[in-house]
C-alpha cells in the first residue's frame, strides 16, 4: 500500500544559486534540486510505501546554495503538506503491516 503526499511551495533562485528540497516519511525520503533562475510555485508527490511503522515522522530540509563568487540568492518554503490518511487506514480487524494505526 502506498500513502500519497504532495508537498507544495514556492522557490526563487538567482543566477549562481539553487535551492534543494529534501521531504522525508519514515525511513523513505525524496529530494528535489531547483536550479537557478527558478521562479515558480512547486507541487512535488512522494508517494510513501507503508511498512510497519505504527505512525509517521516527517521531515522537511530546504538547503539554498550559491557560487562562491555571486552574490546571488535563494527564497524557498513549503506551504503545506497534504495528504488523506484516513482513506489508508487499516479496516477493523485486519493485522498485519498493511496500513498505518
Amino acid at each position: 500500500m502506498e500513502i500519497p503526499f504532495f508537498v507544495s511551495g514556492f522557490v526563487a533562485s538567482e543566477e549562481g544559486a539553487n535551492g534543494h528540497l529534501l521531504f522525508s516519511v519514515n525511513d523513505q525520503s525524496m529530494v528535489v534540486d531547483f536550479p537557478k533562475n527558478s521562479d515558480n510555485d512547486f507541487v512535488q508527490q512522494f508517494n510513501y510505501k507503508v511498512g510497519s511503522a505504527s505512525e509517521l515522522r516527517i521531515s522537511v530540509f530546504l538547503l539554498a546554495d550559491r557560487d562562491s563568487k555571486s552574490g546571488a540568492g535563494v527564497n524557498m518554503n513549503v506551504l503545506a503538506i497534504d495528504t488523506d490518511t484516513a482513506k489508508h487506514q487499516r479496516e477493523p480487524g485486519q493485522t498485519g503491516t498493511s496500513g498505518i494505526d
